[in-house]
């Protein structure tokens, strides 16, 4: 391939690409390239030493049978755990039995602060109710007097009833 600016063009020494070098020694197309031929070569001159250190993990961690099986207490299905302190079958199960905890938790807490708000709202409701009371007295005085006639009225028959009532038990 030529270059209209007369340059050349090169082919990428990692994935065979053709590409335009902006330096006269480069060699790759992109950094990627470069990376990835620079890890393989870093690989290949310490291969026995990669290998003796991933030996060595192994002996300190070494893989673990699995246990025997269990029963998600989430979900109820049969599961091998691939942890001994392992408990729900997966993430799902463990995120929901987490969540009814975090629920179980809170829930006095928002029970409270439900009851709070429904005793601000009845107080608010029975200041609002007492101040319309006082402002309909204060406009309607005669029919207030009437309403105290009629109460005491009423409270004299029901007296009169129980004083009845205990007339005829005797």
């Amino acid at each position: 391939m030529a270059r209209t600016d007369g340059g050349e063009t090169r082919k990428c020494a990692e994935c065979g690409a053709g590409f335009w070098p902006r330096r006269r020694c480069q060699r790759y197309c992109s950094k990627r390239c470069s990376n990835t031929a620079c890890h393989r070569r870093y690989v290949q001159q310490n291969r026995d030493r990669i290998r003796a250190i991933a030996r060595e993990s192994y002996r300190r961690h070494p893989q673990k049978a699995p246990g025997p099986a269990r029963t998600c207490p989430n979900c109820q299905r049969c599961f091998t755990p691939r942890a001994p302190n392992q408990v729900y079958c997966g993430a799902r199960c463990t995120g929901t039995a987490k969540h009814r905890r975090w629920r179980a938790k809170h829930r006095a807490a928002a029970n409270a602060y439900a009851r709070q708000r429904r005793e601000a709202k009845y107080a608010e409701y029975r200041v609002r109710e007492l101040r319309q009371s006082r402002a309909w007295r204060a406009a309607n005085p005669e029919k207030v007097k009437q309403q105290r006639q009629r109460q005491l009225a009423l409270e004299r028959l029901q007296k009169m009833a129980a004083l009845a009532a205990e007339l005829r038990e005797k």
